[in-house]
């Protein structure tokens, strides 16, 4: 089957055309490093079948990233049939750059201005077939998001298939036989009998070492003799030709219509000052319009429901009403507020704003000794912490990328804000509001112990950030929405099993099983550190699973009669219960709810989160280490917090 790659620069609408081509749903974002690992998909072109290969989105192959190295290395096993090489239309200059490194590859290609609607905004008309005659290849202008895109891009690879041209090398390759005369000539007479490795000679020319081992083998003295030119004044020289033959082509082929300013927008959105406070604003406006949708649609739809169900004969049976019935309404309410999270967080994305969020943040985040890039992880940890750590895996420092994990584990997922809605809005009342400030401020000096304990004392070689700011797009609402969906259906699928399981298996202990046993052996353990014996067991629950703890409170604080309709109560951002509410107040005093708060804040994890970690970082003895660390941060703080809250309460 023919074998096709999709390179382009970040932000270019790759893996866009990608989803487009294969019908796969690879999350898409708008900031740069997004897929950092190779996809592929099946295509049909016509009458033919080929796999596209979504490599990472990379701005050169000088292979100084983790997605450089990966994109270079694909390109280097020299197996594919074609190449589909994407461009930003609005940003050729910079976007053309990639174009330019990959003159000389001797595989046929065609390019895919994308963007071009938001070229036409900026005043740029472009000469696409000016542009296609310069660069000796077909060049498609597409909008990545539109759906006739798919079908121009379909007929643009059977094509290619069917008898393709390789890009254009006259003109850049006079450039660097003017700029690098001794050089050129060298590595020309290096592959005298091996032309189509001119590629391979220009890499090595850049000081690449994949390059020559794989020059080596076809000829071994011209390697050897290139190895010695091969120097950073001489990538430089090799990059300054580059520029000026994109400069070049751009001079003829785009044309100005007005002047690109820097919109009055971004002067505020980037102010230190003013753009951390709105982004901040932005964050917790998203986060409350999460809660209040979700709040909205359990009391229109979830209640109603359950209420309905609960009238027929099957939910007489008193495991299904007090079990399975509390636990299904408990999974769908959190699949409801994942997904009104993951529509916030995807139109911020899409329409650029969180690539600016993450360039505010480089400054504070260098207070806990992390670079701006990792407040990205941090915003994918209010939605489910391991999707923060795999966002991790975009931080090229191996240092910061386990640092930035370590930490993403205390920013709290949909199932620890229900928790903490629940008792904070309980116990608290008006005051919930000082309890959450409270609990933020935790939040930061566990951030900064952390770092103080796994981010050690050595710096990293540049702890700056640098990353692109893409132009404002328009949502495309289709594409956030299929995502959300998505991730919601994903969550509910996962997570129901679990919740279910342990609602059941906890009823059953509590029913069948020696309770008098089990509390005997927690409640000595939880009164050292301030915790009820029934929320200690909630605390372990909830390592197996988040979700599982509100099951498992649900269980372990009802009393077991009534409804459905009268199980489940509307009362504040959660799922609460009229007759759990009443058995917590009587159980637990302030004190007590503070220190469980605290505890379940800063707690482990759920398994799946540890098992994401373990695969990511490649260590298991680590991530061993950090669980350790967080279950005695989480009892310690929680035992402070208990033994200073009774001089208050």
């Amino acid at each position: 089957m023919p074998r096709i790659a999709l390179v382009g620069q970040p932000n270019t609408g790759k893996s866009t055309l990608f989803n487009r081509l294969t019908g796969n749903w690879q999350h898409t974002g708008n900031w740069s490093g997004k897929t950092v690992a190779v996809r592929q998909g099946i295509c049909r072109c016509g009458t033919m079948r080929c796999k596209i290969f979504d490599l990472p989105g990379t701005y050169s192959l000088a292979a100084t990233s983790r997605e450089e190295g990966l994109a270079r290395d694909w390109l280097m096993e020299g197996s594919f049939h074609g190449m589909v090489i994407a461009v930003d239309g609005s940003q050729l200059e910079r976007s053309m750059y990639l174009l330019a490194d990959l003159v000389g590859l001797a595989t046929p290609a065609i390019v895919v201005v994308t963007m071009v609607d938001v070229a036409r905004r900026q005043g740029k008309e472009i000469d696409f077939f000016l542009l296609q005659k310069l660069l000796g290849v077909p060049v498609l202008p597409l909008v990545a998001t539109e759906k006739n895109a798919t079908v121009q891009l379909m007929a643009g690879i059977a094509k290619l298939l069917a008898g393709g041209s390789t890009l254009r090398t006259k003109p850049l390759f006079s450039l660097y036989g003017r700029d690098l005369l001794w050089e050129w000539k060298a590595a020309r007479a290096a592959i005298a009998n091996h032309r189509t490795a001119i590629w391979l000679a220009i890499k090595l020319l850049e000081g690449d070492h994949a390059a020559f081992h794989r020059l080596h083998g076809l000829c071994p003295d011209g390697a050897a003799a290139l190895r010695r030119l091969a120097g950073a004044d001489t990538a430089l020289r090799l990059a300054s030709c580059r520029y000026e033959w994109i400069r070049t082509c751009l001079r003829r082929v785009v044309i100005r219509r007005g002047r690109a300013e820097f919109s009055k927008l971004d002067r505020m959105a980037l102010h230190p000052l003013w753009g951390t406070t709105m982004a901040l604003l932005v964050l917790c406006a998203a986060f409350a319009i999460c809660i209040l949708v979700a709040q909205e649609l359990q009391d229109r739809i979830l209640l109603p429901l359950l209420a309905a169900m609960a009238q027929h004969a099957p939910f007489h049976f008193l495991i299904v009403r007090e079990a399975l019935l509390p636990a299904m309404g408990i999974a769908l309410y959190l699949t409801i507020f994942c997904l009104c999270l993951n529509v916030c967080i995807g139109i911020l994305e899409d329409v650029g704003y969180l690539a600016r969020i993450a360039y505010l943040f480089d400054g504070p985040m260098g207070i806990f000794g992390l670079q701006g890039r990792s407040i990205l992880p941090f915003v994918a940890g209010f939605g489910c912490t391991i999707a923060a750590v795999e966002s991790a895996r975009t931080i090229d420092s191996r240092r910061q990328r386990l640092l930035t994990i370590a930490t993403s584990w205390i920013i709290p997922c949909s199932g620890t804000w229900a928790m903490v809605g629940l008792f904070s809005s309980l116990f608290f009342g008006r005051m919930a509001i000082v309890v959450l400030l409270g609990l933020f401020f935790l939040a930061c000096l566990h951030i900064v112990a952390t770092a103080h304990i796994f981010g050690g004392k050595q710096k990293d070689y540049c702890d700056c950030l640098a990353m692109e700011l893409p132009p404002y797009h328009r949502a495309h609402w289709d594409q956030i929405i299929g995502h959300a969906c998505r991730r919601a259906g994903r969550i509910l699928h996962s997570s129901t099993p679990l919740i279910l399981l342990s609602a059941c298996s906890l009823w059953l202990l509590l029913h069948l099983g020696p309770p008098d046993r089990l509390q005997k052996i927690l409640e000595p353990i939880g009164a050292a550190f301030g915790l009820h014996w029934k929320l200690l067991l909630t605390l372990l629950l909830a390592i197996v699973n988040r979700e599982c703890a509100l099951g498992a409170m649900a269980i372990l604080f009802g009393d077991g009669g009534g409804n459905a309709a009268n199980f489940l109560a509307s009362d504040g951002p959660t799922i609460a219960m009229e007759n759990v509410r009443s058995t917590l107040l009587l159980s637990l005093t302030p004190p007590q709810a503070l220190a469980f708060l605290t505890a379940f804040f800063c707690n482990i994890p759920c398994c799946a989160a540890i098992a994401a970690t373990a695969h990511e970082v490649r260590a298991p003895w680590w991530t061993l280490r950090l669980c350790a660390y967080y279950a005695a941060f989480a009892l310690a703080a929680a035992a402070a917090v208990y033994h200073g809250s009774q001089l208050l309460f």
